[in-house]
């Protein structure tokens, strides 16, 4: 992708940290640039974070059933 093209969505990190991603300069060069954010990214990792925190809850619940371990 060209540097210009680098995506800057918003995504839920952006007041913390930025990408790294390569991408190609004016001369055809490979150089680094800052991202904000990729949409498709963000949407991806929010799910992702969703079901593991569905999981967790579904796990505590049933050790303080005893169920299964707290170590779980």
């Amino acid at each position: 992708m060209k540097k210009t093209e680098v995506p800057q969505d918003t995504s839920s990190l952006k007041n913390f940290t930025k990408e790294v991603c390569y991408a190609v300069d004016e001369k055809g060069n490979y150089v680094t640039n800052l991202s904000t954010g990729w949409e498709v990214k963000a949407t991806a990792l929010g799910i992702t974070w969703q079901d593991i925190n569905e999981r967790a809850k579904a796990a505590k619940e049933q050790a303080i059933k005893g169920g299964i371990s707290p170590l779980l």
